[in-house]
């Protein structure tokens, strides 16, 4: 089954999860069930052994069907609790960051709109950077595309904030709808409009972002057979100095927050990278049972808070914590679900071996490994213990903001953001490198986080698609 006909069923995940757990748990009762019948009827020649074996049996069963209803039960307390203390904790910053996403706007030009033009493969790639050339993967993405027809169209759009101006360029099929893709567009430039405002008003406004966009319908899937995971499966777009490209429409808006989470480096990110980030890199590759070219903890934290400012944004007007709380509970149970579905495709057998003091000894486990030439591991494991350790998590960073702010040490190549601000007064000292502090911290050893994880892991999720969140931007 090729990419771009694997079906997104996401809408759907939340019911079929717990009927898929429900369905599990009698097919286990049922088993259980028959070997006792079996048991019983084998030893009909001592009764008395018999009734014994078969009431122990009979009390194994129900406490066996008892234990999976809890399991169930305490699965969804257990996301409930979390997205009970995230929502609780952050429930005014998530207000005014609702409240400035709605008043957010810019004012729009349309250069050029659904002009049929023939775009030879060459144009398009000519016009990429290098490196996004030399990936075959992405190549490939955007060659579907363009041989899908000889003619695609076109739109280009001028977008301005104060004095300042960018551009969004999009490329598309014929047969998709211009009315879809105009409301898209819309909701991109709303998005820009909120991370432009934030950033003025937070005094570190820079510039607008030029935007790339090739609206391909190639899903991100697990692929069919084994296969070490990479930019083909896993990623959507990638952000340069001046620009962000984009080359799949699936969903579109939160990779936008993504990627404007690095643009605007509210990812620690900058020319300090490299070197502010390996203790925590370092503390991965020893403690985690991953075989990957590189780790990037940057990218599980753009991801934790794209993931939190998408389902905010998705919210109609007026913001409560009901509705709050019942989109982040299908969010963060989602986490879960993709990352139980990515741990069952690398053989995991259970959450706890990724773990590399906790993997078994023996030699056929000697090859289960979290295998990956991107950053799947980061996007969808470290984003969701973060997700399920969010107030610590934010915490932690806004008391370095709070520290460096307080001792004027300015390094805005790698700390300007506050986002959202909590003010505290209980400033901590931040010692060493400062992702290594709160990565050992919250990347540790959960034992309720990896319950939660098995729980899923043994159901085993059918369906390959591999999107990263659940909620859509609606409006």
């Amino acid at each position: 089954m090729s990419n771009t006909h694997c079906i997104d069923n996401s809408n759907n995940f939340l019911n079929n999860l717990f009927k898929d757990l429900d369905s599990k748990n009698n097919r286990n009762d049922t088993k259980k069930r028959k070997k006792t019948t079996n048991t019983s009827n084998s030893n009909k020649n001592n009764s008395q052994k018999k009734l014994s074996k078969k009431n122990n049996n009979n009390n194994e069963n129900n406490a066996d069907k008892k234990d999976k209803i809890v399991n169930l039960d305490w699965l969804k307390k257990y996301v409930a609790e979390k997205v009970q203390q995230i929502v609780d904790y952050n429930f005014n910053d998530f207000t005014k960051l609702f409240d400035l996403y709605h008043q957010s706007s810019l004012r729009i030009n349309v250069i050029e709109n659904s002009r049929i033009q023939k775009i030879k493969l060459e144009r398009i790639v000519g016009s990429l950077p290098r490196y996004f050339i030399w990936d075959e993967n992405k190549t490939a993405i955007i060659k579907s595309l363009i041989d899908t027809s000889n003619n695609c169209k076109h739109i280009l759009i001028e977008y301005f904030f104060e004095r300042h101006k960018g551009t969004i360029e999009l490329f598309y099929k014929n047969n998709q709808s211009l009315t879809d893709i105009n409301k898209e567009l819309k909701l991109i430039t709303k998005i820009i409009g909120f991370y432009a405002t934030y950033t003025t008003i937070k005094g570190i406004f820079t510039k607008l972002p030029n935007l790339k966009i090739f609206y391909t319908d190639i899903n991100k899937c697990l692929p069919k057979k084994e296969k070490i995971l990479g930019q083909e499966e896993i990623n959507s777009a990638f952000t340069l100095e001046n620009e962000i490209i984009l080359y799949r429409k699936q969903e579109i808006l939160k990779i936008i927050i993504h990627e404007l989470q690095h643009f605007y480096r509210f990812d620690f990110g900058g020319r300090d990278i490299e070197e502010q980030t390996i203790g925590l890199k370092k503390f991965v590759e020893r403690t985690y049972n991953i075989s990957s070219h590189r780790i990037n903890p940057t990218e599980s934290y753009a991801e934790t808070n794209a993931t939190i400012l998408n389902v905010i944004f998705s919210l109609k007007t007026p913001i409560t914590k009901e509705k709050l709380s019942t989109v982040l509970f299908e969010e963060m149970m989602f986490a879960l679900y993709q990352t139980a579905k990515l741990l069952n495709f690398q053989k995991f057998e259970n959450s706890t071996h990724i773990f590399k003091d906790k993997l078994p000894s023996s030699a056929s486990y000697k090859e289960i490994v979290f295998r990956q030439q991107t950053f799947a591991f980061e996007y969808h494991y470290l984003k969701t213990k973060l997700l399920f350790n969010y107030n610590t998590f934010l915490d932690y960073i806004n008391n370095i903001h709070i520290y460096n702010e307080k001792n004027n040490i300015k390094n805005k190549e790698l700390l300007n953001l506050k986002f959202p601000r909590r003010l505290s007064d209980n400033v901590i000292k931040p010692e060493g490198d400062l992702f290594t502090n709160f990565g050992i911290e919250l990347l540790m050893f959960d034992e309720d986080f990896d319950k939660a994880l098995n729980i899923i892991m043994k159901i085993k999720p059918k369906d390959i698609n591999l999107r990263m969140t659940k909620t859509e931007i609606l409006a």
